[in-house]
């Protein structure tokens, strides 16, 4: 029967635990008084764990925001990488490596995609000079 009431405490809500508290208070049998006592103990000490419960899912519930806020925090940081990578690339051919990059970025994590631009970021003169030669010179 304690694991009923555990069970329904869980699961349900005050409602589920009332109607475990009363159908275990109506069980007839010897012991009766005994199994009260044992399940008001229950009752106890589940009403005490879901306040501990509740601070522990409000902490979770923090910790996940915090890890969003700083998955989106890298998301921009990457984005103002690629933005600034792009002033080395020549007019004509920024929007397509905007797309690109973007693209690429958008299938990696916010972690990956900050490393990601950054590796842009530090390639980007070498790669503006290439593309400036190709177009002076017209080599492929």
């Amino acid at each position: 029967m304690i694991e009923f009431l555990d069970t329904a405490a869980n699961a349900g809500g005050v409602l589920t635990t009332i109607v475990a508290v009363v159908l275990a208070m109506v069980q007839p049998g010897r012991r009766k008084r005994r199994h009260r006592a044992r399940v008001r103990a229950h009752v106890v000490r589940v009403s005490r764990y879901r306040s501990v419960d509740r601070e522990v899912a409000s902490w979770r519930v923090k910790a996940e925001i915090e890890a969003a806020l700083a998955a989106e925090e890298a998301r921009v940081k990457a984005e103002r990488r690629v933005a600034l990578a792009l002033v080395f690339v020549p007019p004509g051919q920024r929007e397509r490596y905007r797309q690109e990059w973007v693209n690429e970025m958008a299938q990696l994590s916010p972690q990956e995609a900050g490393v990601f631009a950054l590796h842009l970021l530090l390639l980007a003169p070498q790669m503006g000079i290439m593309l400036a030669l190709k177009r002076i010179f017209g080599r492929a």
